[in-house]
């Protein structure tokens, strides 16, 4: 069991409105809070840990952990789900 960890980045994060500040899709506040999540996924993956990152409204019906390791899918570093949108 490993203890949580707690970064903050100064440089990309500090400037970065608060959530719901944004007033239309694309705007520059939207585009930061999108550079925010990129960089969050981007520094655990330079930990080194194996990441699973996805929307909060998404739901799985099933555990969807064991796709990730089928003899399909492991030979790939990352795996996408694009959501439809244009």
């Amino acid at each position: 069991h490993s203890s949580p960890m707690v970064y903050f980045d100064r440089y990309n994060f500090e400037s970065v409105p608060l959530g719901g500040d944004n007033e239309t899709y694309g705007d520059a506040t939207f585009t930061a809070m999108m550079w925010v999540k990129i960089l969050s996924v981007l520094y655990i993956s330079l930990l080194g840990h194996d990441i699973m990152f996805q929307d909060v409204d998404i739901v799985w019906e099933d555990d969807p952990l064991p796709l990730f390791y089928c003899d399909d899918l492991v030979r790939y570093d990352a795996i996408f789900q694009h959501d439809g949108s244009t």
